[in-house]
């Protein structure tokens, strides 16, 4: 069976997240050849959190999670 994986970045998506995710599952639930990678670029509102928890309430096998740290430039 082929896989495929859709790569979702997301940064300060507090917003409109929950639903989101909500589809991003009902999606994965029923097409298991593909695998959902959400990628939280540092958000500065609860973004990451919001994820965390849908993550731990419904631990889905084709939903990953990858976050980098809010990087905050050095002014010169």
């Amino acid at each position: 069976m082929m896989k495929i994986a859709v790569i979702l970045p997301v940064y300060n998506e507090a917003n409109c997240l929950e639903q989101t995710f909500d589809r991003i599952l009902e999606f994965s639930q029923k097409n298991h050849a593909y695998n959902f990678i959400i990628v939280n670029d540092g958000s500065t509102d609860n973004t990451l959190e919001i994820i965390e928890n849908k993550l731990k309430a419904f631990p889905a096998h084709h939903i990953k999670l990858i976050s980098y740290s809010n990087l905050h430039s050095v002014d010169s």
